[in-house]
């Protein structure tokens, strides 16, 4: 498989891919192009569990539909991925598209620990939980902290919520809108032991927002999702997708998703 995912397996090459999220195309004598999109397991607000919709998935429907195209998720390996635009690498020579994406990565640490944080290398004296593979995608000062910081760990984001709520780190670093749908999520929930989740929180920023796009070895396809893309934009659905998740306060497995 091609690509990494957030919060769970990030399996990938020198790409920061984000969401394992592949699509195939097959030609259809009645609906143009049908796109197969496999997915990564649950990354809210990006990408509900059993494909039921996010944000990624749910932009990259529509720009497709705008174009008459059908999209069809599957677990099938294909020929499309999600790649970083900043990462200039393109070893399988594949169509690019415009940026589509953004995340932004942050650290959190609790305000009753009064702790300050405004480059990475401060990093090395404190205890920090980082999300899987932050040490390959986030550059070598980080790096350096993953090999030299004995207290280093990488997990997902339950974990990392657990330990920073429960004093466990000092630090937890995550994608802002991950950490903030996922800590909504846990808000309703009975946890066992019971965790107190609205301590006050720090937010500290070290570094950019990361932009993506999709990756494929179709013109076609890749000329299409621009031009959706472009017709989302300009109609307003592209900015009412992401409103509709981030302002969400609890997310619902059950929520329809865009067909």
């Amino acid at each position: 498989m091609l690509r990494t995912q957030r919060s769970c397996t990030k399996n990938t090459t020198t790409l920061h891919v984000l969401l394992c999220l592949l699509c195939s195309l097959q030609i259809t004598f009645t609906t143009g192009i049908e796109v197969l999109l496999s997915a990564a397991p649950n990354i809210p607000p990006y990408l509900l569990d059993d494909n039921h919709g996010g944000i990624e998935l749910d932009i990259i429907k529509l720009a497709f539909q705008t174009q008459g195209h059908k999209v069809r998720t599957t677990k099938i390996n294909s020929n499309t991925i999600i790649v970083n635009q900043n990462n200039p690498t393109n070893e399988k020579h594949l169509y690019l598209s415009d940026s589509f994406i953004s995340y932004e990565d942050i650290v959190i640490s609790l305000q009753s620990k009064k702790l300050s944080l405004t480059k990475t290398q401060q990093l090395s004296s404190h205890s920090i939980i980082a999300f899987p593979t932050a040490s390959i995608v986030l550059g070598n000062a980080f790096n350096e902290i993953s090999i030299y910081n004995p207290t280093y760990q990488e997990d997902h984001i339950i974990n990392q919520i657990t330990a920073l709520y429960t004093g466990a780190t000092d630090f937890i670093l995550t994608d802002k809108n991950h950490f903030q749908q996922t800590l909504d999520i846990l808000k309703n929930k009975n946890l066992i032991p019971p965790i107190n989740l609205n301590l006050p929180i720090s937010e500290h920023k070290l570094y950019p927002t990361t932009t993506y796009k999709l990756a494929t070895n179709s013109k076609r396809i890749r000329d299409d999702f621009n031009h959706g893309l472009t017709t989302t934009k300009s109609l307003n659905t592209y900015h009412q997708v992401w409103q509709h998740y981030i302002h969400s306060q609890h997310f619902i497995k059950e929520q329809p998703a865009l067909e």
